[in-house]
């Protein structure tokens, strides 16, 4: 987290123009699984989006457990002004996995995609 924070003070530094974007995605319950959080997985993504706020993002578009869907996450990144000088972030708090030997083919799951 400590990290993150760092991150997230030096990019405040460089906001300068254009405009700031993100979609902050948090699932603690996913639909068919037994693997859920302990509301720890909102929680962190509630907090990304106060902090991106009280740095000057303009918009911070929140997706939380059900609206987290594959379908949601895709027309919140396509919504975001992706022009040259912009700044557009994607945070996931959630399940993933690493289902083969390397991390270009890791994968973050959606709230209907980690099955039992």
């Amino acid at each position: 987290m400590k990290k993150l924070l760092l991150g997230i003070f030096l990019l405040s530094q460089f906001l300068v123009a254009g405009t700031y974007e993100a979609v902050c995605v948090g699932i603690d319950e996913y639909q068919n699984s037994w693997q859920n959080n302990a509301n720890c997985s909102v929680n962190n993504a509630r907090d990304m989006q106060d902090r991106l706020i009280n740095q000057g993002f303009n918009s911070v578009e929140i997706l939380e457990n059900s609206y987290a869907t594959k379908s949601n996450i895709e027309s919140a990144i396509t919504a975001m002004d992706r022009d040259a000088g912009n700044i557009c972030i994607y945070y996931h708090s959630g399940h993933g996995d690493v289902p083969s030997s390397t991390l270009l083919e890791s994968v973050l799951y959606t709230y209907s995609e980690l099955q039992k």
